[in-house]
């Protein structure tokens, strides 16, 4: 067995390696046990929560060394074998040319280099996943965690840096040449940015080719722990696990031939993660399963779960094909109406008043409000909270009585969440059928749900504004931009010393929401309509219209009951606003009328600004 005895006995009792049933791995091949280095970390999974946050994983994969001793041994072998590699050069905040630092990519390779980086006194590289058509997003962090500003401005470079991978198989993360010849993968983006990588440490190697491919691009890996014949024949129950490993793309156009690819139709999920192992694993086996007869099968499978073929998803099509704003607009002028009913029928033992009558039947209460408001309203908005008790069948009902009038369906739900969980959120809108989604983007990861998002064919609309009373001191809390000051207006930038990270430079947390909403593609944002009763000012609102611009929704509560001016916001914003009104109809005696009277008052507005789209 090939390595460092004390890590491959960590991995093997922490079941950092494991048996599996064949699965797709980064590189499109064919596994039949997973190498999942990060076991050894022994947080029980908790890095996941930093998963979009180079920073927070620096600081919990250093304060793991202090909670497990093992872990923290692992590290110390890692940093020894790193400072045998890397030239003996100080570290200075002025790089200069042989400066030496450490990277990782995301987000399993921060666990080790992050640490080991910290141990050695060097600064760390976080690189995020690549996106297509997006920039290149680095992080570089001090010693001891501290982010570096503008680090590669100030660096003459090239300077010499080792790159820590969790694991190696066939090198595809580190280095891929794409179908068009673009470069992808970590040593790309280090060499762009001027940083010399021609050392690789693995943590663990599947000896799959990873090293040889790595060597044809002038990177030399070194691997700590090897599974190899030996490794295998000692730690495996699989008696497929030895030929295997002798020749893997073998053995797995065999089994493919006999047991056809069926099983891995979840890879092509377009909100999965594992998309990028699909598309790689029809590079290597699409012409093997169209020679044996299996391709058929698994596009039937993708189609009927995801609503596209495997081509469609190769090539880059989303479920997205008609936005939001479209729906919006065509809904606009089929209605003559800019009004959202919002729908949120609170159970009779909820309150003593605006409830459902005693003994009612939510569901059809639900729909015969729908086929009273519908003909006045452009969209509909159920609130999640409020259908907890009914079936994904009732849901879909409500749904399709909304979308027989022609409305959009707004499902209410307010994501608050970490990248899967908003994902599932999403996908049972989807199967509902519901147009879009409320999002509650103060986890921060702004850019991750829109994608979530538009790849299950929803709109999204992020909260900015909200006029309940207690906002009034969250909206105005301060974001930190010292990183990319210039994606703001001056005279939105606060300036102010930090007691750790010296001079910085903020905005107020409304702003920041305004500019993602835009730098991401939301389709729509929350803004609470201004009144004389709450702390929305008209100022605001003109300021996020300077970052979203003209074609991002404006999905307004607040007009009816909470008696929110909608005048204004229909002047800045025209027919882009759905004017929600809530309780004013749900509750209302004759809640067609109410539709009615709320349409035409929307209306007037309408006309005074000639927004009569």
């Amino acid at each position: 067995m090939a390595g460092n005895q004390f890590i491959a006995e960590q991995l093997v009792k922490t079941t950092g390696f494991q048996d599996v049933d064949p699965t797709l791995l980064a590189s499109g091949e064919l596994g039949i046990y997973y190498c999942n280095s990060e076991k050894v970390v022994g947080d029980g999974g908790s890095f996941k929560d930093y998963g979009e946050n180079a920073g927070g994983m620096w600081h919990h994969a250093v304060s793991m060394m202090d909670k497990n001793p093992d872990f923290r041994k692992i590290i110390e072998i890692l940093a020894e074998e790193a400072s045998r590699i890397l030239p003996k050069e100080p570290f200075s905040l002025s790089p200069r040319k042989g400066q030496s630092t450490i990277s990782g990519g995301q987000t399993r390779d921060w666990l080790f280099s992050a640490p080991v980086a910290h141990l050695l006194k060097l600064p760390h590289i976080s690189l995020y996943k690549q996106v297509a058509g997006q920039p290149d997003r680095v992080e570089v962090h001090k010693s001891d965690g501290t982010p570096i500003p503008n680090f590669f401005r100030s660096a003459e470079g090239p300077f010499a840096n080792l790159h820590i991978v969790d694991l190696i198989t066939e090198g595809s993360s580190c280095y891929h040449k794409e179908a068009d010849g673009r470069e992808t993968g970590w040593i790309p983006m280090l060499r762009n940015l001027g940083v010399d990588t021609t050392d690789l440490v693995a943590v663990v190697t599947r000896y799959q080719n990873g090293e040889q491919n790595l060597a044809n691009v002038g990177v030399k890996v070194h691997p700590m722990v090897g599974i190899d014949e030996e490794f295998l024949r000692e730690h495996s129950q699989n008696p497929e696990a030895v030929r295997y490993f002798r020749d893997p793309e073998k053995w797995g156009k065999n089994f493919l031939r006999k047991r056809g690819a069926k099983m891995f139709a979840r890879f092509f999920d377009p909100s999965g993660g594992k998309q990028d192992r699909a598309k790689r694993f029809v590079e290597r086996y699409g012409k093997h399963l169209v020679d044996v007869n299996k391709f058929n099968a698994l596009d039937e499978v993708v189609k009927t779960h995801y609503g596209l073929s495997i081509c469609e998803i190769r090539d880059g099509r989303t479920l997205y094909k008609t936005t939001l704003s479209e729906k919006w607009r065509d809904a606009v002028r089929q209605k003559k109406s800019i009004l959202c009913a919002g729908l949120d029928p609170a159970e009779y033992w909820q309150g003593t008043e605006n409830t459902l009558p005693e003994g009612a039947d939510k569901l059809q209460w639900c729909l015969d409000f729908i086929d009273k408001v519908a003909p006045y309203a452009a969209a509909v908005k159920p609130n999640g909270n409020f259908f907890e008790n009914l079936s994904g069948e009732d849901k879909t009902k409500i749904v399709d009585r909304i979308h027989k009038h022609g409305s959009v369906a707004i499902w209410d739900r307010k994501l608050v969440d970490i990248g899967n969980t908003n994902d599932s959120g999403l996908y049972h809108a989807e199967n509902f059928g519901f147009d879009a989604v409320t999002y509650s983007p103060f986890p921060g990861n702004f850019e991750e749900a829109a994608t979530m998002a538009h790849n299950r064919g929803e709109g999204i609309i992020g909260m900015c504004i909200m006029s309940n009373p207690q906002h009034k001191t969250e909206k105005m809390k301060l974001a930190d931009v010292t990183e990319n000051p210039g994606d703001y207006h001056i005279d939105d930038i606060v300036e102010m010393e930090h007691p750790k990270l010296g001079h910085r430079k903020y905005v107020p947390q409304y702003v920041q929401l305004a500019r993602a909403a835009a730098a991401y593609k939301w389709d729509g944002v929350v803004i609470g309509a201004p009144s004389p009763g709450n702390h929305v000012t008209l100022d605001e609102v003109a300021c996020i219209k300077s970052y979203v611009g003209d074609n991002t929704l404006v999905l307004m509560p607040g007009v009816g009951a909470q008696g929110g001016d909608a005048d204004n916001v229909i002047k800045i914003f025209g027919s882009n606003v759905i004017v929600n009104v809530g309780r004013a109809v749900l509750n209302a005696n004759d809640p067609a009328k109410a539709a009615m009277q709320y349409r035409d008052m929307l209306n007037v507005i309408r006309e005074k600004y000639k927004q009569t789209a």
